[in-house]
């Protein structure tokens, strides 16, 4: 999974083992494997670029003919679309809404201090309250912990579809004609 930390994967000949470490050198948190002739090097990347290496390859990419915009199922993607602006890998921050088993929804966010341990960088939480302070307490946390801002109208409406949907209907009971006497 794409983070912040991307692998890049270079076959060297085995002479010449110090050429990749000189060539990154002075550069902050980078990691360096040999393992026979392939080395592997973490680097930390920017969001564009990470976007420019996934945006036409990656797993969660859905295609459809005669559609020009593609779709996009990976967590994190508020409108499941497939741009830069709604990933939710090649960011540092990002939110994900999902349905929880009751009532409610679970806010899934990202640390961005976190980026570079995958395990523990995602936290989650319930909102199980009804829908008025649920919302409200989402569009708190959005501006509060500056996640994302320009995210805040589509976390909301995901919400609320969310919210929405898990609204019991109501039973109409079928009406009998009245007896004549």
């Amino acid at each position: 999974m794409l983070v912040s930390m991307t692998c890049l994967c270079l076959h060297v000949p085995p002479c010449c083992p110090l050429a990749l470490v000189s060539s990154f050198k002075g550069r902050t948190n980078r990691f360096f494997f040999r393992f026979g002739s392939v080395s592997v090097i973490f680097v930390n990347m920017s969001a564009h670029l990470s976007w420019m290496i996934i945006r036409n390859t990656n797993a969660y990419l859905v295609k459809k003919r005669n559609i020009k915009k593609h779709f996009s199922t990976e967590p994190h993607n508020l409108l499941n679309l497939a741009s830069f602006r709604y990933n939710g890998l090649v960011h540092k921050k990002s939110i994900d809404i999902s349905p929880t088993d009751s009532q409610g929804f679970k806010l899934t966010w990202k640390k961005a201090k976190a980026a570079h341990k995958p395990g523990s960088s995602y936290v989650s939480r319930n909102m199980k309250s009804g829908p008025r302070v649920a919302l409200f307490r989402l569009r708190r946390f959005i501006r509060a912990n500056k996640y994302r801002r320009d995210l805040t109208k589509a976390a909301l409406r995901r919400a609320s579809a969310i919210l929405n949907s898990q609204k019991r209907t109501l039973q109409v009971k079928k009406s009998r004609p009245k007896k004549s006497d």
